[in-house]
């Protein structure tokens, strides 16, 4: 049977679902909002892709497990070279770095994460109104 303590445990872990999915949309949009920048000057580097990992935690205080973040690292994929000897952060030989960010990707992440949350949304959502309902039989058995 489902008690108060366990729908406050479905309540906590969805919360934790939806926060760390809005941290991994804003990755995705970090990243793509600097997708094909370039290298300022030669020997630097243009912005480099973020990416961002989960871990699932024991929240001991509320005897829950729940999602986090776990860190937000650098894509250590190249960065291509582009031939543009005219660029301020073009090298000796005409060619400029460019962000390692590939929009398509970072799109699919944005739209992953836009399911991710809306799905832990709803199991708020459904939680929430279980224990709204709980309250009321309670309510009502007490009449």
């Amino acid at each position: 049977m489902i008690g108060p303590s366990s729908l406050q445990k479905v309540l906590q872990v969805a919360l934790s679902g939806m926060q760390v999915q809005t941290q991994r949309l804003l990755v995705a949009a970090q990243n793509l909002a600097n997708a094909g920048t370039r290298a300022p000057s030669p020997g630097e580097n243009p912005y480099q892709r973020k990416v961002i990992s989960f871990t699932s935690e024991m929240d001991r205080k509320k005897g829950v497990e729940v999602v986090k973040v776990r860190k937000i690292d650098r894509d250590t994929t190249p960065f291509p070279l582009i031939y543009s000897p005219g660029d301020p952060g073009a090298d000796e030989n005409g060619y400029v770095k460019e962000s390692n960010v590939k929009p398509p990707i970072e799109m699919t992440d944005a739209m992953e994460a836009k399911r991710g949350y809306e799905a832990s949304l709803k199991a708020y959502e459904k939680a929430l109104a279980m224990q709204q309902d709980a309250i009321s039989l309670l309510r009502g058995s007490r009449g």
